[in-house]
């Protein structure tokens, strides 16, 4: 009876200690992760993708949250699925003169990219938040046929830790 009694109340406790979400997450330093990126334009087009947000807060214990993200970006033609590694991918806090949230890396980023290939491409973006928050990513891939260069807007959203 005790023990059940005990295990009760430690199981209780564990569902009210998890981790906790994003926005409580004060953040040291930010990486992109596991990036897969599809677009298709034609002028006007859309890119869209999944990765992983890892944070690492000011104890040093990284977090870990699935994103998505998509947009809309102008240019010439371009259809690809891209993959980026961490070594092509980053978030670069360095113009940001306030204490961080994680929820201050989600939401709306606007700025550039460009793209160039045929079978296989390569495409560069770098976008900035409000925040000052810059994503940079140099991803590769396959492509039909990939030439681009233009405005790029990406809506970045996460899900529970993983």
């Amino acid at each position: 009876m005790r023990a059940s009694l005990l295990i009760s109340v430690v199981a209780l406790f564990s569902i009210g200690c998890g981790t906790p979400p994003i926005e409580d997450i004060v953040v040291s330093s930010a990486d992109l992760q596991e990036l897969s990126i599809t677009t298709l334009e034609a002028g006007l087009g859309f890119s869209g993708g999944t990765g992983t947000l890892a944070i690492v807060d000011p104890e040093g214990v990284e977090h870990r949250f699935p994103i998505s993200f998509s947009g809309p970006q102008l240019g010439f033609v371009e259809l690809s699925t891209y993959a980026a590694d961490t070594d092509e991918a980053s978030v670069d806090l360095s113009r940001t003169s306030r204490e961080l949230r994680g929820s201050d890396l989600l939401g709306w980023y606007g700025g550039t990219s460009a793209g160039i290939g045929l079978g296989i491409g390569i495409a560069t973006h770098a976008l900035r938040n409000d925040d000052e928050v810059i994503l940079r990513f140099v991803p590769w891939g396959i492509t039909i046929m990939t030439l681009n260069a233009g405005p790029h807007w990406l809506n970045v959203g996460a899900g529970d830790e993983e």
